[in-house]
């Protein structure tokens, strides 16, 4: 958590989306969160440190928007971005689980991993690290990310009920509960995770 890493008294987290919000409420007490749209500025809250991971592939003219977000930090102020870059794996339900995601968000004008899109972004600001991480991913851990989707947002998208049909829906969803219920500690592939900080001037 970042409030551990930097030790800060008081940590904001923003999203827009209420039933998010509650949950994390729930979860970390220690924390403040507000209702807003983060490709709204100015954001409701000022910090020396902002961290981002896994958000912006779920936006558009992100390198834009990234360079707004670092106007709202202070002088010498740091913003931390995490975001995917690619997912190697050789199991069929992970590697078909994931091009139907791809798919999903290409249809929102998004893109999954926009870690590509990060790295080569120019921004206003002082480049304080820019490297790719390799994690390894137990098929465990993957099965356990990857199966709420298929139960919640598959189920919501008209994308995915346009193109999926039910039966395999239900299959895939299946064998991913199957493996995250096998607790199968074998390693599934690797994710290349693109960590950029970025310090105002």
């Amino acid at each position: 958590m970042l409030y551990e890493a930097t030790d800060c008294s008081n940590v904001y987290g923003i999203d827009s989306a209420s039933n998010f919000l509650k949950m994390a409420a729930e979860t970390f007490k220690h924390c403040t969160f507000i209702n807003h749209d983060v490709t709204k500025t100015p954001l409701p809250v000022h910090a020396d440190v902002m961290y981002a991971r896994f958000l912006l592939s779920h936006l558009l003219d992100v390198v834009e928007l990234v360079n707004r977000w670092v106007e709202e930090l202070p002088n010498k102020g740091k913003l931390i971005i995490e975001e995917l870059e690619d997912i190697e794996t050789d199991n069929p339900v992970f590697q078909r689980y994931l091009a139907i995601n791809i798919g999903l968000v290409a249809s929102q004008d998004a893109v999954l991993y926009i870690g590509k899109t990060v790295v080569d972004g120019v921004y206003d600001a002082d480049v304080l690290c820019n490297e790719c991480i390799s994690i390894p991913i137990t098929n465990y851990q993957a099965a356990t990310w990857f199966y709420p989707n298929t139960v919640t947002i598959w189920e919501q998208e008209q994308y995915v009920l346009d193109n999926i049909n039910a039966k395999e829906r239900k299959e895939l969803s299946d064998e991913l509960l199957r493996i995250k219920q096998s607790h199968d500690m074998r390693e599934a592939g690797t994710w290349k995770l693109r960590r950029v900080v970025l310090q105002r001037v």
